[in-house]
């Protein structure tokens, strides 16, 4: 990205539930980038297999985060995980102002719809920014409904859709030109990375 001149704020994953607390966190300590995902609770993910998180590591993850100015992107799929993120900013692990991301539409987790995203808008603390995304079928209606609501930001790639529509084919770039068609249509102007970190309050850039 430096060498082509291109800025960008970069999220780093702590996901992976089957290895160990340290081979999750040791990316995050060693590059330090602006934020890093956050689940903040266990699932059953696709009705297949668990998607762990569990308390003793979020509490080392929240360290890392802290200790590091890394902002958190709290993963929300589930209703359970917002009440959790809330006990966690009373107890310290979280600082505020935070960001959620609405994940809606992985069976285990809640399916995407307007009751369930009103549902979770309702428990988000006060000053909060947020984004949302849908999996699989529930892409396009989750945008459409974030957009409608307010979001701050919306989440689009081949991690959560891999089709434009029936039959058709998505890649990223496709995906990210939609979002950015639908944010003007519904008059919301495109943030540049360095707005970016103002709207979500990140303390430095990569680049520093």
């Amino acid at each position: 990205c430096r060498t082509a001149g291109v800025d960008v704020v970069f999220n780093l994953t702590s996901s992976g539930g089957k290895f160990p607390y340290e081979m999750r966190l040791a990316h995050l300590k060693k590059l330090k980038h602006e934020m890093c995902s956050y689940d903040p609770g266990s699932m059953n993910w696709g009705n297949s297999y668990v998607f762990l998180n569990e308390p003793a590591f979020l509490k080392q993850l929240s360290e890392v985060a802290i200790e590091n100015d890394i902002k958190p992107e709290l993963e929300i799929f589930d209703g359970g995980m917002i009440y959790t993120c809330l006990d966690y900013i009373k107890s310290g692990w979280l600082r505020t102002p935070c960001h959620f991301q609405f994940v809606l539409g992985v069976a285990g987790g809640l399916p995407g719809n307007l009751d369930n995203l009103s549902f979770l808008l309702d428990k988000m603390p006060q000053n909060s920014t947020w984004s949302i995304t849908g999996i699989g079928k529930y892409h396009m209606p989750m945008m459409l409904a974030g957009l409608a609501a307010g979001c701050t930001g919306l989440r689009v790639g081949l991690e959560d859709n891999v089709f434009m529509s029936k039959g058709v084919l998505a890649s990223n770039v496709s995906l990210v030109e939609r979002a950015v068609e639908l944010a003007k249509l519904a008059g919301r102007e495109i943030a540049t990375a360095k707005e970016t970190r103002e709207i979500l309050k990140i303390k430095r850039s990569w680049q520093d």
